[in-house]
């Protein structure tokens, strides 16, 4: 998004890259998620006392908060795959998931698990089971990857750019303001040339515009970063600074 505002000296054009700040919390909000809803510790504690009484609890340890369930033994029925490829328990009043969905513990072989924990249910004679599922060894790390990542792209791309241009002062100024620093540079009017634009070399419609300051030394300054600047976008900023580059 580009915004123009007209000063009693000149013109300042300010450009917000909406598309990054986008992505980024995109990113971050999958790392997140990845992080609460996969990065859980899961307890499965059967005893069973007599033939018929004993119980089943199951603890579940994360993010978001620790949840504890417990059900009497002769309620539940048996152990079994979801669609999502989690171990659920099935009992009568419904399914109660023992691991996280595929993918959060890699190493885990859910089908293995259905087997020993139907084995407990239907040997009498077994009198404990403990079973525990950890997914944090692989939501921690994915999650803080595209966080950090989403940090790094906002620190490389997301920063503010801003065009000041001063008649008085004979001076056009360029801004880069990211969230930790800010970088300003000024040139004299009389040793601009003129604005160039570069196309992508793929696809103009695409986007990844290069924006230039041309210099009379030779010196070529972009004016943003090219990738993340649409055509549409350039020619607006040509449209905006070249009268004034004209004029001196």
């Amino acid at each position: 998004m580009h915004v123009a505002q007209p000063t009693p000296t000149g013109l300042v054009l300010r450009f917000y890259p909406l598309k990054i700040w986008l992505l980024c919390t995109l990113l971050a909000t999958t790392g997140l998620a990845t992080m609460v809803g996969l990065g859980r510790v899961t307890i499965l504690t059967c005893d069973r006392i007599t033939l018929r009484v004993g119980s089943c609890t199951v603890e579940s340890l994360g993010l978001e908060g620790d949840r504890r369930q417990s059900i009497p033994l002769h309620n539940v029925d048996r152990a079994a795959l979801s669609s999502t490829a989690s171990v659920v328990l099935r009992t009568t009043a419904g399914t109660i998931p023992v691991t996280a969905p595929l993918g959060s513990n890699p190493n885990l072989s859910r089908a293995l698990v259905v087997t020993q924990i139907n084995q407990f249910l239907e040997n009498p004679v077994a009198v404990r089971l403990v079973f525990q599922d950890d997914g944090r060894a692989f939501a921690y790390p994915f999650g803080l990857i595209f966080i950090l990542g989403s940090g790094v792209m906002l620190m490389m791309f997301g920063s503010i750019v801003s065009w000041d241009l001063d008649r008085q002062g004979s001076s056009f100024k360029l801004k880069h303001q990211s969230f930790l620093t800010t970088l300003v540079r000024h040139y004299p009017l009389h040793a601009i040339d003129r604005l160039q634009l570069e196309p992508s070399r793929s696809n103009a419609d695409i986007g990844g515009c290069g924006l230039y300051l041309l210099l009379y030394s030779g010196q070529r300054i972009p004016l943003a970063h090219r990738y993340f600047l649409s055509q549409e976008d350039a020619l607006w900023v040509m449209e905006q600074l070249t009268p004034f580059f004209q004029q001196e």
